[in-house]
């Protein structure tokens, strides 16, 4: 009687030690993200210089008035809350703008892995901030006539893409008398 071998034949194929150290080296090159190319991490840390540096040049100009001069405010400016014409909200978050551009031009420059998601993550948040004061200062300086005409301009560009659809749907049913409409369509 022949006895039962515990060591895998050449035939049998790759031993467990082979396709483990297989399996090993295929997770370790795709675990750890490789830094962006060099072109990509100078872009992106001269963009994040470039906020650093946006954030000290003027950023409002009011114009000149009879007795008074023309007035120019950077963003330290409204930081600091210098520009009273507008209740800026969350001007103290104005801060961050210049710590995030150091922090992703020195993420950029020094090769870290996660510097394009960190310039995504910036980005998304400089716009979220500046769409949220917009439409603060929108809301803040507008009235009930503007509120209407704006209502009532989304109703008609509503009313009128159903009109066009109904249209388009007789059209097609006029066309090829075989397609029924719908139990649900419109009625006319």
């Amino acid at each position: 009687m022949a006895e039962a071998t515990t060591s895998p034949s050449k035939t049998d194929g790759p031993g467990l030690s082979e396709t483990i150290d297989a399996k090993k080296t295929e997770a370790s090159s795709k675990a750890l993200p490789q830094p962006p190319h060099i072109v990509l991490r100078v872009l992106i840390g001269l963009a994040g210089l470039s906020l650093l540096v946006g954030f000290f040049l003027p950023w409002i100009t009011e114009r000149a008035t009879v007795g008074v001069p023309a007035t120019s405010y950077a963003g330290y400016n409204l930081a600091l809350g210098a520009w009273t014409t507008f209740d800026t909200p969350g001007k103290e978050l104005l801060w961050l703008l210049p710590a995030l551009g150091v922090l992703l031009s020195a993420m950029a420059f020094m090769g870290f892995r996660w510097a394009g998601q960190v310039a995504i993550g910036t980005a998304v948040a400089i716009i979220g901030f500046s769409l949220y004061v917009l439409l603060h200062m929108f809301v803040q300086h507008t009235a009930l006539g503007l509120w209407i005409v704006a209502g009532g301009t989304f109703i008609v560009l509503l009313l009128g893409v159903i009109a066009w659809m109904v249209e388009s749907r007789r059209k097609l049913t006029k066309a090829d008398p075989t397609k029924t409409a719908p139990a649900t369509s419109v009625v006319d």
